[in-house]
């Protein structure tokens, strides 16, 4: 080591020193202790070394005592040992209550023999106890044996009974196929018989309308709707009610007059008679005057205040067969066929509430809405517009004759029409603008003549023609600029009276 390091050690030595000897000190204790523990265990191996030697002892003399003279075990000496030990305990377990009930006298001063027998007993108790556990364990154990047994042959029962319950279901089940097999062939020979009884009435009522052809299934939708449709009771009339579209007045003879065509008159058909004559022209997509004359019939006999219940079903299939028409779309009669067919459907709609009438209401709204009539149903919608065309008149769009309650409409996008609405009975009617006619008259006025003249608007019937005083010069005018003049044979250039 350096002399350096021995002289740091040195100058150190005074503080370890303390430590040092309390180190020797503590080993000193350990050592003594374990001289000590030593010793305890020495003397315990040699006392356990004596019991062992004195058991032995004794055991060999017990033994020498069971023993005859050849040395073998005696079994009535062995029994007798086993029960004066038996005694012996028996006697040990009276000490042991005498001792529980106060008397400390016999257990103050406890043998070996005592404290072995204390210890047998303890044992045996707690045998006892084991044993009666063990007893009802099993005890348990057997009913649970039983219960499982029970629950078995249950399960087994009821396996049983399902096996003859699969049996029943099994016929009953080929029983049902079989029912059904005979139920399809007893509902195909009725389909055939309803299809054939369909067919027959839908023929019928082919033949009764002014329908021709002969494909009589597209007749059957018809007989469906007025079997299967419920007879339904009107509400009240909306107020106001829908518009009429009276039957158009063509150009020249062009014309269908009404009723005098028809045998018997359609004025006198009942609602589905009606509808079954409109369904066959719909499928023949026909919308002349005739099918716009019987649309407006079908219409008042709905607007009629009649209690009795109507078959609204096959009303509605009209509307929508007709509805489908696409060619309807192309002219201006179709467009005013298009306008009646709203009007209906508002009818129905109103007074026969359902989602498929408001549906069929919404689709004839639609066809308008991109229709070239779409000025004069809105038009029509809007309450102001008598007031309105009234302030106008005479205007390039309409003329509102001052003794009438009928206005003569343009719309821009119908040319050689002119619409006359009448806002007193609610109808609107399209008239060709050919049938206009000036009537003159010549009267003799103080000694001078005084020409008159009247304009009519010509219907197709007698009777029924729109006239009105066209004396003054804006309303001479209008006419003689929208319509196309007709003017009496033997007078050729007629003039109205009083200042131009």
């Amino acid at each position: 080591m350096p002399i350096c390091e021995q002289l740091l050690d040195l100058e150190r030595l005074p503080q370890i020193r303390p430590r040092v000897l309390d180190e020797r000190d503590e080993s000193q204790r350990k050592k003594d202790k374990l001289v000590k523990l030593v010793d305890n265990l020495d003397k315990e191996i040699q006392d356990r070394h004596d019991d062992l030697k004195r058991h032995t002892e004794k055991i060999d003399e017990i033994t020498k005592s069971l023993k005859d003279d050849e040395g073998r075990i005696e079994r009535e000496k062995l029994l007798e040992s086993m029960a004066k030990m038996k005694q012996k305990m028996f006697g040990h377990a009276l000490m042991l209550v005498t001792a529980n009930q106060g008397n400390l006298d016999l257990i103050r001063n406890l043998s070996e023999d005592h404290k072995a027998a204390l210890r047998m007993l303890d044992r045996r108790a707690e045998e006892d106890i084991l044993i009666a556990k063990v007893e009802e364990l099993q005890k348990s154990m057997k009913e649970k044996d039983e219960s499982i047994q029970s629950l078995e042959k249950q399960l087994q029962d009821a396996q049983e009974r399902n096996r003859q319950r699969e049996g029943e279901l099994s016929n009953a089940t080929k029983t049902v196929e079989e029912l059904q097999e005979q139920f399809r062939f007893v509902q195909l020979e009725e389909s055939n018989a309803s299809e054939a009884t369909e067919l027959g009435i839908a023929k019928f009522f082919a033949t009764q309308s002014t329908w021709n052809g002969d494909n009589y299934e597209l007749w059957v939708p018809l007989v469906r709707a007025a079997a299967e449709g419920t007879l339904a009771y009107a509400e009240a009339n909306p107020i106001p009610g829908p518009w009429m579209v009276e039957e158009t007045w063509l150009r020249g003879s062009d014309q269908y007059l009404s009723d005098e065509s028809s045998s018997p008159p359609y004025s006198s058909f009942g609602i589905v008679d009606l509808a079954r004559e409109l369904y066959g022209r719909a499928l023949t997509e026909s919308y002349d005057g005739a099918s716009l004359y019987i649309l407006g019939v079908l219409q008042r006999r709905l607007g009629e205040d009649d209690p009795a219940p109507v078959p609204i079903s096959v009303v509605l299939l009209v509307l929508e067969t007709y509805l489908d028409v696409q060619s309807i779309v192309a002219d201006t009669p179709g467009q005013i066929f298009f306008l009646a067919l709203r009007q209906l459907a508002s009818l129905v709609a109103s007074r026969w509430p359902s989602p498929e009438a408001q549906k069929i209401l919404d689709r004839a709204a639609d066809h308008l809405d991109h229709s070239s009539l779409v000025d004069l149903d809105e038009l029509l919608q809007d309450p102001t517009q008598e007031m309105m065309l009234r302030s106008q008149s005479p205007s390039e769009h309409c003329l509102f004759p001052p003794d009438l309650p009928i206005c003569f409409v343009l719309l821009p996008q119908a040319t050689d029409w002119i619409f006359a609405i009448n806002f007193t009975n609610r109808s609107v009617r399209m008239i060709h603008n050919t049938r206009g006619k000036l009537d003159l008259s010549i009267d003799d006025v103080d000694g001078g003549f005084r020409a008159t003249h009247t304009w009519r608007v010509l219907a197709p019937n007698n009777g029924q023609d729109i006239t009105f005083d066209s004396e003054a010069r804006p309303i001479f005018n209008w006419v003689h600029k929208y319509f196309k003049v007709e003017y009496l044979d033997w007078f050729d250039n007629p003039r109205p009276t009083g200042p131009l």
